[in-house]
């Protein structure tokens, strides 16, 4: 997932990854109750910037595609830039 921002605001960058993911599920068991499926691993967010430092107004792309979910699919990405947009 890859994401491109035009930086205008003076200071450090601050930019935040969350992923929401789709689990793994259950497996075949015996008797009469199904086993309870494995419990959920949350995804671990993992993101470049490039460049990290320059003018403003500043372009920088921002690359997500290191994320991963030990369980599942990343379902989508939602970025948090700290601005309101």
């Amino acid at each position: 997932m890859k994401i491109r921002a035009v930086l205008c605001a003076v200071g450090a960058l601050v930019a935040a990854a969350m992923l929401a993911a789709c689990g793994g599920g259950g497996g075949a068991g015996g008797g009469n109750q199904p086993p309870p499926p494995p419990a959920n691993m949350a995804p671990t967010a993992a993101f470049t910037a490039d460049p990290v430092s320059g003018q403003s107004p500043l372009t920088v792309d921002f690359d997500a595609s290191s994320s991963d979910d030990p369980d599942g699919n990343i379902a989508s990405y939602s970025w948090d830039f700290g601005d309101g947009s």
